[in-house]
């Protein structure tokens, strides 16, 4: 139905979200890198403090023996010194000219700048592999001014870092990603639950019968909310004064009308029964016959009016039988069927069939379906009055064997002062009106269908007492 598409945009929910979420993902993404900066950092700083003491530890063996610079360190203490699992390690040593001592000779060189930091930290290249070097620049044991500073320099190879950073990688952004999940569900279910009273007076309205124009409940809502609850409720209310007050139009201007309309049909008879020219007669004659329809229109007018409540439930409902209350009321049609050769009949199912409603109105809203068959069935036709015990209901049926309802025309035939446009029989398209606006007071379903060979069957299901 038209009223239930989707507007287009974007709903609440979604604009919350989307100003909730996109900033949480960004803070943790920031977090996240910020996070793994900061280890890499110290992992950088705690793996530079290891190459210095290596740097320290060879540097306290180079030493200047009979005016030589020589490192003096036994090949397997070198070995266990420079031993790592996982990347290789190497080192120079070089005199103050920068002339090789021992030691990688393909290692780059290093330059003091002559200042008071001693030590320097940088990326180099040996043999193809990047690697880190830490240089450090001291004077050997027993040198004198003469010969100067020497460089040792400890290079290693980058594997150890690449893995450490891997891990680090993995330990700070899976545990974010998951905050990420995490945070978004409960962003999701949060605005959901905030979102419940609205929710709820969205299914409130929702669920109520267009003339039900009673206030909405304001105590749960947010307050955000409770202006837009006013206003609603404020036109509510203004819609319950503007319908009282056409039902009140209706309901006066209808009995306003019956007194004097049922005057002229009896002046009208009156005077056919006098002595008149055959043009008055046929004059007098189509007087009358618009007079009844007029009543006609007035008393559904009337019954109308009735049937609309002020509140869902009429507080005359009561527990009753509906077999015989229908067969009370198909009775009545007997005489009337006869002066137009139409057979009524009437069928139930064994038993009580109990509902619960209004059985005034019920009984006037079969008068309208008999009716209404009687009206628009041909001469010789046959009209039946059923009550079927079905699961959980029980249905009321009127079967003609008329011409039917086209399937176009089977929801229109409920509006109000519609009539098919073939329609010959004088009526004024509200009985079927009528019939709808009981059957929603009662909570009922009304069905229409072909009747086999031909005609049509109104079939309204209410629920069974107790139900």
């Amino acid at each position: 139905m038209a009223g239930n598409k989707r507007r287009g945009g974007l709903s609440l929910r979604h604009n919350l979200l989307r100003w909730l979420i996109p900033p949480m993902i960004i803070i943790v993404t920031a977090s996240g890198a910020l996070s793994y900066y900061i280890a890499l950092r110290y992992v950088d700083i705690t793996s530079d403090r290891y190459l210095l003491n290596t740097a320290l530890a060879v540097a306290s063996q180079v030493k200047v023996i009979n005016g030589k610079i020589t490192l003096d360190l036994p090949h397997p203490a070198m070995e266990m010194l420079l031993w790592d699992q996982y990347d290789k390690v190497v080192y120079k040593v070089t005199d103050g000219k920068g002339k090789h001592v021992s030691g990688a000779a393909g290692l780059g060189p290093a330059a003091w700048s002559g200042g008071r930091d001693k030590k320097q930290f940088y990326y180099g290249d040996y043999r193809g592999e990047p690697v880190r070097v830490a240089a450090l620049f001291t004077q050997p044991q027993g040198a004198g001014k003469a010969d100067g500073m020497v460089t040792v320099q400890i290079a290693e190879t980058l594997n150890k870092r690449q893995i450490v950073a891997g891990e680090i990688l993995a330990g700070v952004f899976i545990p974010q990603l998951l905050l990420v999940a995490i945070t978004a569900v409960l962003a999701w279910r949060g605005v959901s639950h905030g979102l419940g009273p609205v929710d709820d007076i969205r299914n409130e309205v929702a669920s109520r019968s267009w003339n039900d124009l009673s206030p909405l409940k304001e105590e749960k809502a947010p307050v955000e909310v409770a202006p837009l609850l006013e206003a609603i409720n404020g036109l509510l209310k203004r819609n319950e004064d503007a319908l009282a007050a056409r039902h009140r139009f209706i309901s006066n201007a209808a009995h306003q009308l019956r007194t004097p309309l049922a005057g002229i049909k009896t002046q009208t008879e009156l005077a056919l029964r006098q002595s008149v020219t055959p043009e008055t007669a046929d004059s007098l004659n189509q007087i009358k016959l618009a007079v009844e329809r007029l009543i006609h229109v007035t008393n559904q007018l009337l019954s109308l009016a009735r049937v609309e409540p002020q509140e869902n439930i009429p507080p005359s409902f009561a527990v009753f039988d509906m077999g015989a209350a229908a067969m009370q009321t198909t009775s009545h049609w007997a005489a009337r069927a006869l002066d137009k050769g139409i057979d009524v009949g009437f069928d139930q199912d064994d038993g009580p069939l109990m509902v619960n409603g209004d059985k005034g109105l019920i009984r006037e809203m079969l008068d309208n379906l008999v009716d209404n068959a009687i009206r628009y069935i041909q001469p010789s036709g046959v009209v039946t009055v059923k009550v079927r015990k079905k699961e959980g209901c029980v249905a009321l049926c009127v079967e003609d064997n008329g011409r039917g309802i086209p399937e176009s025309e089977r929801e229109r035939v409920f509006e109000r002062f519609y009539r098919m446009p073939e329609s010959t029989a004088p009526g004024c398209g509200l009985g079927l009106a009528i019939v709808r606006q009981i059957a929603d007071m009662h909570g009922a379903q009304v069905n229409v269908r072909n009747n086999i060979p031909s005609g049509a069957i109104f079939e309204v299901e209410f629920p069974a007492a107790g139900k």
